[in-house]
C-alpha cells in the first residue's frame, strides 16, 4: 500500500522470535533488521539444553502452557501479573519513570475490554512448545542485523548473545548497560540513539 517491496524490520521480544526466521525465510524482503532483548532461535535453543540457569528464568513458559490458569492468573488482583512485568524488582524496568502509572492504567484497561481474547497472549508461547524447532541448514540471517541488549534482562540471560555472528555475517551488538528486559522503555534515548546511527551506515 505504500509501494515499498522490503523493509527495515524493528522488533522486540517476541518480535524477535517472529522476525528471526521471518528474515531467514524471506531475505528479499528485510533490508536490515533490528531486534532487542531476544536471540536467534539456534542460540535459544542450544543454550537452554547446556545452561541450567536460563531453564529456570524461563518458567513462566512452562506455566503458560496450561490451558486457562494463566488466563486467571493475569486478570487477578487488577491484572496485577502485568504490572509486576513491568514494575517488579525482577523483570521490572530499571528505571523507576519508565512505565507510568498512567501507561499500566492503558495496558489494564486494553486487557479487560469486552470481547478482547486474553489467551493471544499466551498462544505465542503455547505455539511454540508445539511447533518443532527448525532442523534446515539455513538458519542464517543474510541482512545486516543490529542486536540491543539491556544487560540486566531478568528473563534472557547476557550469554544468549554469544556466537550469533555465526548466523548473522553482518552482525553488530550493542549493549545498554543497566537496562531490564525492556530496553527501549529504560533507555529511549540511547536505543533511539544506536539504531540511528546503525540506519546511517
Amino acid at each position: 500500500a505504500l509501494g515499498y517491496s522490503s523493509c527495515a524490520l524493528v522488533v522486540h521480544d517476541w518480535g524477535g522470535v517472529v522476525a528471526w526466521p521471518f528474515a531467514i525465510d524471506n531475505p528479499e524482503l528485510v533490508d536490515k533488521l533490528i531486534i532487542m532483548n531476544c536471540p536467534h532461535p539456534r542460540i535459544f535453543e542450544k543454550y537452554m539444553r547446556s545452561h541450567f540457569s536460563q531453564f529456570r528464568r524461563s518458567w513462566y513458559m512452562f506455566l503458560f502452557q496450561l490451558p486457562w490458569l494463566p488466563e486467571i492468573l493475569v486478570r487477578s488482583f487488577d491484572f496485577q501479573m502485568i504490572a509486576g512485568s513491568f514494575k517488579g524488582k525482577k523483570m521490572g524496568c530499571r528505571r523507576a519513570d519508565a512505565i507510568t502509572e498512567e501507561d499500566l492504567e492503558a495496558f489494564k484497561y486494553t486487557f479487560a475490554k469486552p470481547g478482547v481474547n486474553i489467551s493471544a497472549v499466551f498462544n505465542y508461547h503455547r505455539a511454540v512448545f508445539k511447533t518443532p524447532p527448525r532442523r534446515s541448514k539455513n538458519t542464517k540471517v543474510t541482512c545486516p542485523a543490529l542486536l540491543i541488549w539491556g544487560d540486566q534482562d531478568g528473563a534472557l540471560e547476557v550469554g544468549l548473545t554469544e556466537g550469533t555472528d555465526k548466523f548473522v555475517p553482518d552482525f553488530t551488538l550493542k549493549m545498554v548497560p543497566g537496562a531490564s528486559h525492556w530496553v527501549q522503555q529504560d533507555q529511549p534515548d540511547v536505543v533511539n540513539g544506536i539504531m540511528r546511527d546503525w540506519l546511517k551506515n
